[in-house]
C-alpha cells in the first residue's frame, strides 16, 4: 500500500515494530535457539514469486503475483514433487477454514491426484505430532483469508503469535521432538523499513529468470525477513548468518533437504540458486539433542476484532481467488470483479467445496 499519498497517518507503520515482550512466542523461540541477522527474501517483490523460490528454487522467470496470478505460468517441478519422486514422505499441513491450500493452488505440478492425501488441515499435523507419524518434511500454512492468523497487514499479529504456539506446542511435546527441525520464516517483508540493502550477489536459477519478466536478471536478493531456526540440536542463544558470500534464503531449506536427504544431482531440483544457497547444517552444534524447553504460555487471546469481511481483498487473497479460479476452469479476470470483498471470496470458496472439484 502506498502509505505516503494515501494515508500520512498511517505512514508511520512501515517504521514501527513489535516488542519481545509483545511476541513473545517468536523472541522466545529465538533466544532458546536459533536466529538469523541475515536471512533475505530470494526476490524483491511478492507472495507468489518468493513461496516459488522456497518450494522450487525459482519463480521461473515471473517477478509479481501477476495481474491476476494464472497457475500455469508456475508450471515448475517443486521439492515435493522431488521428495514424491525418491520416495521420501512429505505433507503441506493448512490451517485454512475455507480456502484452499496456496501452495497447491500456484503449481498445476501437484494437481495430480496421486498427490491429494499430501494436503491435510492442520489438525492433522498436531495428531502427526502426537502419533509420531509426521512425514519426513512438512509445510504448514496460516489462514489467510477468514479468521487469518497469517501476520499479513493488516491482519492481527497476535492471532499469528497464537498459531505457532499451537505449533511449537504440538512439536516439543511430540516423540519427534529429539529428531525436529523447525524454520519459521516469511515469503517477503511486507513493505516495513530495513536499513540492510539487500545483497546483489545473487545466482539466477535457470535461464527463465536470466533475464526474467521486465529484463530483471534475478541477481538480487530481497529484504530481509524474520528467521527463526528450533532444534534441540541447536545451542541456544545462537545468531547466525552464512559463513560465505551467498546469504542464507528460502532456497537454503530446499538445500538442507537435499543434503538430509541425500538427492543426487539427478533427482534434485535443477536450480543453480538451490546449488549455491548455504544450508541449515552448521547451526547443528550438539552432539546430543537437548533436554531443557523453554517456558512458552499459550498467548493471551488479543481482543481485536475479528476480520472485517466487508474489506476489499489484499493482493494474497486475489491471487487464491483467481489461482482457484483458472484450476477449476473459471474465467480468473471475471471471478476476481465478481469477488470484490473478504465476504464474497469466503463464499466463493464455500460454493466451491459444495461441487464437485477436479
Amino acid at each position: 500500500q502506498d502509505y505516503e499519498t494515501t494515508s500520512t497517518t498511517d505512514a508511520s507503520q512501515v517504521m514501527q515494530c513489535h516488542s519481545p515482550d509483545q511476541l513473545k512466542v517468536l523472541s522466545t523461540l529465538a533466544r532458546a535457539y536459533a536466529v538469523s541477522d541475515a536471512w533475505f527474501a530470494p526476490v524483491p517483490s511478492q507472495t507468489w514469486p518468493n513461496r516459488a523460490f522456497a518450494h522450487a528454487g525459482t519463480s521461473n522467470g515471473h517477478v509479481d503475483n501477476g495481474s491476476p496470478p494464472d497457475p500455469f505460468e508456475w508450471q515448475v517441478r517443486t521439492i515435493f514433487n522431488v521428495l514424491g519422486d525418491v520416495g521420501a514422505s512429505w505433507a503441506v499441513y493448512s490451517a485454512a477454514l475455507v480456502a484452499p491450500s496456496l501452495t497447491l493452488t500456484m503449481f498445476p505440478t501437484l494437481w495430480d491426484a496421486k498427490y491429494k492425501p499430501n494436503f491435510q488441515r492442520f489438525s492433522a499435523f498436531v495428531s502427526a505430532c502426537q502419533n509420531n507419524t509426521l512425514p519426513q518434511f512438512s509445510f504448514i500454512e496460516p489462514r489467510f483469508l477468514l479468521d487469518p492468523n497469517d501476520q499479513h497487514p493488516p491482519h492481527d499479529v497476535y492471532a499469528g503469535e497464537s498459531f505457532l504456539y499451537e505449533i511449537w506446542h504440538a512439536l516439543s511435546t511430540s516423540p519427534a521432538w529429539p529428531e525436529t527441525l523447525l524454520v519459521i520464516t516469511y515469503d517477503e517483508h511486507g513493505g516495513t523499513y530495513d536499513h540492510v540493502l539487500p545483497p546483489a550477489n545473487a545466482v539466477p536459477p535457470d535461464a527463465a529468470s536470466d533475464p526474467g519478466d521486465q529484463n530483471f536478471g534475478f541477481d538480487s536478493f530481497g529484504v530481509r525477513v524474520p528467521a527463526v531456526v528450533v532444534s534441540p540440536y541447536i545451542a541456544p542463544g545462537t545468531v547466525f548468518r552464512s559463513s560465505g558470500a551467498t546469504p542464507y534464503d528460502h532456497t537454503s531449506i530446499l538445500a538442507t533437504l537435499r543434503d538430509w536427504l541425500g538427492i543426487g544431482a539427478a533427482d534434485m531440483l535443477s536450480s543453480k540458486r538451490v546449488a549455491a544457497a548455504p544450508t541449515l547444517a552448521p547451526l547443528l552444534t550438539l552432539d546430543a539433542p537437548r533436554t531443557d524447553l523453554p517456558a512458552i504460555a499459550a498467548p493471551p487471546a488479543s481482543g481485536f476484532i475479528a476480520t472485517d469481511l466487508a474489506r476489499p481483498l489484499n493482493d494474497l487473497q486475489k491471487s487464491l481467488v483467481s489461482g482457484t479460479a483458472r484450476r477449476t476452469g473459471l474465467d480468473p479476470t471475471a471471478t476476481l470483479i465478481s469477488t470484490p470483498t473478504r465476504q464474497h471470496a469466503v463464499d466463493f470458496f464455500h460454493n466451491l467445496l459444495s461441487s464437485p472439484q477436479p
